[in-house]
């Protein structure tokens, strides 16, 4: 059976029983450290270089305040426009109301002027027409030169011993329509200076309802 030697700790022997001198932990951890630390070191200065400073961001601070500040003008230049605009509109909308109303008011006002002046045109037409006399059914051939004389002398066989001396017109006519060669003739008409004479030759003329002339 083979038989172990042991060695005391912190010397050591060859194969022919020599002491041999102990190794040095020392020196080579030494060497091994002095890479690590510089890599460390080349770290750090990098982490600082790329480290955000405080002139960094103060520099970014005023660049964000500087382009709100612009923008929030901006915006209020904008808004303050509008706000000018609107009021503009808004000026000039109650004027175009008051001036409709006035409009509104004025039109109104011209209708009923209108409307008078349509009823005195037509009392007036209505007065104007007051000692008119129509005669019917006189043939075309008689009084178609003077009228005025045919008329007299049938106002006069009307009125019998009422009639006046003389009859005076304002004007005498055959009715204002084409002449038909077919069917009734057309009207004489008469406008009399007297207003009671054209009275009673109407109520006397009422009292029959043909006349022969």
């Amino acid at each position: 059976m083979d038989g172990f030697l042991q060695t005391p700790l912190g010397s050591s022997h060859d194969a022919h029983g020599s002491k041999m001198a102990p190794v040095s932990t020392a020196s080579s951890s030494s060497d091994q450290e002095q890479p690590m630390l510089a890599d460390i070191g080349t770290e750090i200065r990098r982490l600082a270089s790329n480290m955000v400073t405080k002139a960094d961001l103060q520099s970014l601070t005023s660049t964000l305040t500087a382009s709100l500040t612009s923008a929030v003008t901006a915006l209020r230049t904008d808004m303050e426009a509008q706000g000018s605009r609107i009021q503009a509109l808004e000026t000039q909308a109650q004027t175009t109301r008051r001036q409709t109303s006035a409009a509104d008011t004025a039109l109104t006002r011209q209708g009923n002027m209108l409307l008078a002046l349509r009823h005195q045109v037509e009392d007036l037409d209505n007065r104007s027409r007051r000692s008119n006399i129509r005669v019917r059914g006189v043939p075309e051939q008689e009084g178609t030169e003077n009228a005025e004389a045919l008329l007299t002398g049938l106002f006069r066989q009307i009125l019998g011993g009422e009639a006046p001396a003389e009859i005076r017109y304002e004007q005498a006519h055959r009715a204002l329509r084409p002449r038909l060669r077919e069917g009734d003739p057309r009207d004489l008409i008469c406008c009399l200076h007297s207003f009671p004479l054209k009275e009673r030759i109407m109520r006397t003329a009422r009292t029959r309802p043909t006349w022969h002339y």
